[in-house]
């Protein structure tokens, strides 16, 4: 029980660290640069208190749409929906620059606790 308890709060306190401000790409369609060939540099990110989004629709006539920006929740996850008829995938994620590419990636120091949580909690 005591190894669950100090678990968790070793978990919690990373999680909550992760509130603070990160730097996240912002840009909209049209913007070119903005699309499937990313072709911002980390200067041109701002600072966002929550996650980086990135949302990526796809038009019934044919074309992409992608929007980076920042959102105020702070879980990492992708889901799919519609959008004023668009297919939408949208991802959030919470480090710094992580918008800039095709996926959400977890982040190696989430993985290694988590997997310490694991290992220290089935010893």
């Amino acid at each position: 029980m005591e190894r669950w308890f100090l678990s968790l709060i070793v978990l919690s306190i990373f999680f909550l660290g992760g509130v603070a401000s990160i730097k996240c790409y912002s840009c909209n369609y049209p913007d070119t640069k903005c699309g499937d060939r990313f072709a911002y540099t980390n200067p041109d990110a701002n600072e966002c208190s929550g996650s980086c989004v990135k949302r990526r629709g796809i038009r019934p006539q044919g074309g992409v749409e992608v929007y980076r920006g920042c959102q105020s929740q702070t879980t990492t996850y992708c889901h799919e929906t519609t959008y004023v008829e668009m297919s939408v995938v949208e991802c959030f994620c919470n480090e710094e620059y992580c918008n800039n590419s095709n996926s959400v990636r977890m982040s190696a120091l989430s993985l290694i606790l988590a997997i310490i949580s694991i290992l220290y909690n089935t010893l």
